[in-house]
């Protein structure tokens, strides 16, 4: 996974579906879970909204906490 989020976030700004805002709001994301059995459910939910980006499946303006917390029931401190 960190291989294809590294590729495309190498490429130029104008060009890439993933950017600086989405590799932070990961980590935060990845960081809030409990560990265990949530982060794994983080993990995969992130696993494939990079691939949904990636084959333009997904918008990356569509991605925020918000969608996170009601998907794996966290509590963030607000939109990314």
């Amino acid at each position: 996974m960190g291989r294809l989020i590294a590729a495309e976030w190498a490429k130029e700004n104008s060009a890439r579906a993933i950017d600086n805002r989405l590799l932070a709001l990961w980590g935060a994301t990845l960081q809030s879970a409990t560990p265990g059995n949530q982060r794994l459910e983080v993990f995969d939910l992130v696993a494939s909204d990079v691939r949904r980006l990636l084959s333009r499946e997904l918008d990356k303006a569509a991605i925020a906490d918000s969608r996170y917390d009601e998907l794996l029931g966290l509590d963030s401190f607000g939109d990314f």
